[in-house]
């Protein structure tokens, strides 16, 4: 019998597991229709945007440049003309 509870501990974790992503499935699930149906009520709800961060040293560096009074770019020790 101790050889068989590994095996049914590690079946018990593997299902629980399972269960949890369902239930995150369905709590997304639930989410989607809660918003359609505010929307065909009329009241649509306020959701929060998903702001996406993209590391671009090169544009930022650029935009940084450009946004001095002098025109400068502060990183490079460059002086506008």
């Amino acid at each position: 019998m101790t050889g068989t509870c590994p095996d049914l501990l590690a079946a018990l974790r593997l299902r629980m597991s399972d269960l949890e992503l369902d239930a995150v499935a369905v709590k997304s699930r639930i989410e989607e229709l809660r918003d359609i149906i505010a929307r065909l009520e009329g009241n649509p709800r306020k959701r929060p945007r998903k702001i996406t961060v993209i590391n671009m040293p090169d544009r930022v560096r650029g935009a940084a440049a450009s946004n001095t009074p002098d025109g400068d770019d502060p990183d490079n020790g460059d002086t506008a003309a």
